[in-house]
């Protein structure tokens, strides 16, 4: 989400969720104080059935921390900076997820 900090924008998007008729799992690749907060409150509240919030900014630099070259790591994590479109294509800040993410 491009928010900034703030939570207002996925609440909306966990409320359109909640009314799904087949509820989706919510995962949240995020940091954000203000998002976590809202991700446990409609789970403590029960209305999110196990809702999950991953800081993606530690767990992927724990896992590259464990290959000491590009040709050691599993295939997932192989070209994990590398975007899938041309250089210099919109997207390509530092906080979008690059192809390896979506794969």
């Amino acid at each position: 989400m491009n928010e900034g900090n703030s939570a207002e924008a996925f609440e909306a998007y966990v409320r359109h969720a909640m009314l799904m008729p087949h509820q989706p799992m919510v995962m949240m690749l995020d940091d954000k104080r203000a998002r976590k907060n809202v991700l446990e409150k409609y789970a403590q509240d029960g209305f999110l059935v196990d809702p999950i919030a991953v800081g993606k900014g530690e767990v992927v630099k724990d896992l590259l921390g464990k290959y000491e070259e590009e040709k050691d790591r599993p295939p997932g994590l192989k070209e994990w900076d590398v975007w899938g479109a041309p250089k210099g294509s919109p997207g390509q800040s530092n906080w979008h997820p690059k192809k390896m993410e979506h794969e």
